[in-house]
């Protein structure tokens, strides 16, 4: 999973990349990119293997996905529509 210019950065949790690829398969998901590391998480279930990344990142990134679950499913609807994305703070 190498990141283009089709794969846009929404949003750092922990220094993690948080990305929404343009016309994606469904279900609504995140790619995360710290750097080696690459995983997909499910923006209404959010989950992370063990292994991946640290627990504390772990953490951080499912709490950040909640946090900003109204969003990222709005960035899900955009990337499909090919519009541009929010950035999330």
């Amino acid at each position: 999973m190498k990141c283009s210019r089709n794969m846009p950065e929404v949003g750092r949790v922990r220094g993690i990349r948080v990305m929404v690829f343009y016309a994606d398969h469904a279900p609504p998901h995140v790619h995360l990119e710290k750097g080696d590391d690459q995983v997909v998480a499910s923006i209404l279930e959010p989950h992370l293997p063990i292994g991946v990344f640290t627990k504390a990142d772990r953490k951080a990134v499912v709490a950040w996905i909640r946090a900003n679950v109204i969003v990222l499913l709005a960035n899900w609807t955009l990337a499909q529509a090919g519009e541009n994305l929010i950035k999330i703070k």
